[in-house]
């Protein structure tokens, strides 16, 4: 049989994370210190895609109903804080004394 790969295809992309976090830090008499801050995850709001299929598929004989997986992106990278994500804020709050 004859094979077709699709005009747009990847064996895999790399992982893209920026993350961010700002902390300010307010001291009160040397000895005690409340620190806020927020992190900010995945800032530029990459889509990281995995799980891409290697199967190659046959020409059929209507172009019309043509189907393509190979090298075609199954799925997104897991939904975690820090891990390439959807970009996410969390806010937070320490004391130090």
């Amino acid at each position: 049989p004859k094979l077709i790969l699709p005009q747009h295809y990847e064996f895999g992309a790399p992982l893209f994370d920026q993350d961010i976090r700002v902390t300010k830090d307010f001291a009160y008499r040397e000895r005690f210190h409340l620190l806020i801050f927020g992190e900010f995850f995945n800032v530029l709001n990459i889509s990281n895609k995995t799980g891409y299929a290697t199967a190659l598929n046959t020409v059929n004989a209507n172009p019309a109903l043509q189907s393509f997986s190979f090298g075609q992106p199954t799925a997104r990278v897991a939904q975690v804080f820090g891990s390439g994500g959807p970009r996410a804020i969390q806010v937070g709050a320490r004391i130090n004394f």
